[in-house]
């Protein structure tokens, strides 16, 4: 989930680095079982959404342009993990 109250872009290079791990610890799993094909890792992405009776029902949403710069920027940085 992006979009969350106090997210930095620091917090989105975590997300890639955890994303790079996860790939890591697949190519290993390949390797260890001699798969042939390759094994594919889907990640989505949802936008926060306050909600009501919730802690987190009185802050703020990022705006569109916020939001936009943030897909475009994890979008970029996964580019190379496929």
């Amino acid at each position: 989930m992006i979009g969350l109250p106090t997210e930095s872009f620091e917090d989105l290079d975590e997300i890639i680095s955890l994303l790079q791990k996860i790939k890591n610890m697949a190519n290993g799993l390949k390797g260890e079982h001699n798969l042939k094909k390759h094994l594919d890792l889907t990640c989505t992405m949802s936008i926060f959404v306050p909600k009501p009776f919730t802690p987190f029902q009185w802050c703020d949403q990022d705006s569109v342009e916020i939001i936009g710069e943030k897909i475009k920027y994890l979008q970029n940085a996964v580019r190379n993990l496929r």
